[in-house]
């Protein structure tokens, strides 16, 4: 049973070395001016780190921000009078729901939506003309950490490529930093979001494909902001772990769609949970040969974005499978009983009823449109 289990995990993770022949949407010199980025701002002004990065596309740029604060109704009038434009709102539950007051106003083809700590490497109206040119509604992209200076962020350097290659397999597995798709389409999408905060860029990107909208991924990049000390990554990853609990548990009859994620999720991440531990005690002298065998599959299948930082990244990624989940657990138990609400997602149970009038209405003038 544990070799099966082994060479499970061996074949799932050796995806990637298939990665480049995925079909993926690649951007050429062509540009579009119709697209609006919208950046949910909230909490406190320091989140809009990528300010200056903005500059060039200000015309295009919507702010939408939570001004239940009073630090952020101050910081909305003070970008106004700086010439930004501002969407605000003091009733929002969650980044989904400010995103969807938003995009009532955006009047453009596309919409971006960008993270305050995330920012394009090339200009984003080349990557608006890719997906305007595909048959696709709704992109994932490339996201990249913005700087690789310490250990910390080195090692998550690793994490994202190998994980961002994973993307050509399953574009659906959006990224809070950095997603685009048509206005009415990203709309409709968010109608059906639980409104959750944890796990809610994935949520985006599985009620996409459940409606049965075209996803694909952009191989364009975005740089973000990642932890710089490993108390940051702590916390950060304790609530990405909750939600993969609230995806994998709490939600786990619209998982089907995706039956390797889920195997994987379920089986080799949370049930075997106490099998690596146990494993990790008892292995002894077969310890070396795991981490090994582990670290040739990582260089194998991610050939294309090797790494000399590979060889300490099994060791990264064994701590975080063994103590992360539990704390994710206990994150998920804090966020549910302060809002009330399991975070059950809202999307259609089928894919056969996914489709609503209102889409079909809006897919129909995207067409007439092009």
């Amino acid at each position: 049973m544990s070799l099966a289990l082994i060479l499970l995990l061996v074949l799932l993770d050796m995806q990637n070395l298939f990665a480049g022949r995925r079909a993926v949407v690649r951007a050429s010199d062509m540009s579009s001016d119709d697209y609006t980025i919208v950046v949910p701002l909230y909490g406190h002004p320091r989140y809009f780190a990528n300010r200056a990065a903005l500059e060039p596309d200000r015309a295009r740029v919507l702010l939408a921000v939570d001004t239940s604060a009073a630090v952020m109704h101050t910081f909305a009038d003070e970008l106004e009078s700086d010439g930004w434009r501002v969407h605000r709102t003091a009733e929002t539950r969650s980044l989904s729901a400010l995103l969807a007051s938003a995009l009532s106003t955006v009047t453009t083809a596309w919409t971006i939506r960008l993270d305050g700590d995330a920012a394009f490497a090339d200009r984003p109206g080349t990557a608006i003309a890719a997906a305007a040119a595909s048959s696709a509604d709704f992109f994932s992209v490339k996201v990249v950490p913005s700087r690789a200076r310490r250990l910390v962020e080195k090692l998550q350097t690793v994490e994202y490529a190998a994980a961002m290659l994973g993307r050509h397999h399953r574009p659906w597995l959006t990224s809070g930093a950095c997603m685009l798709a048509r206005t009415d389409a990203f709309a409709t999408v968010l109608t059906h979001h639980s409104q959750w905060f944890l796990g809610e860029d994935i949520e985006t990107g599985l009620i996409a494909r459940r409606l049965g909208l075209r996803v694909a991924h952009l191989d364009v990049r975005v740089h973000t902001d990642v932890p710089d000390s490993w108390r940051a990554l702590c916390r950060q990853r304790r609530g990405w772990w909750a939600g993969c609990f609230r995806q994998t548990w709490i939600n786990l009859d619209h998982c089907a769609d995706d039956p390797i994620s889920l195997v994987y999720r379920v089986g080799l991440v949370w049930l075997l949970l106490y099998g690596k531990l146990h494993a990790l005690a008892t292995a002894g002298r077969l310890l070396p040969v795991v981490i090994l065998l582990y670290t040739a599959v990582l260089v194998v299948s991610n050939w294309s974005v090797r790494s000399r930082w590979m060889i300490l990244y099994p060791y990264y990624a064994l701590a975080q499978a063994l103590v992360l989940p539990a704390l994710g657990v206990v994150e998920y138990a804090r966020v549910a009983y302060a809002s009330g609400s399991l975070g059950r997602y809202r999307m259609p149970r089928s894919r056969r009823s996914a489709r609503t009038p209102a889409y079909a209405l809006s897919r129909c003038r995207s067409d007439t449109a092009r």
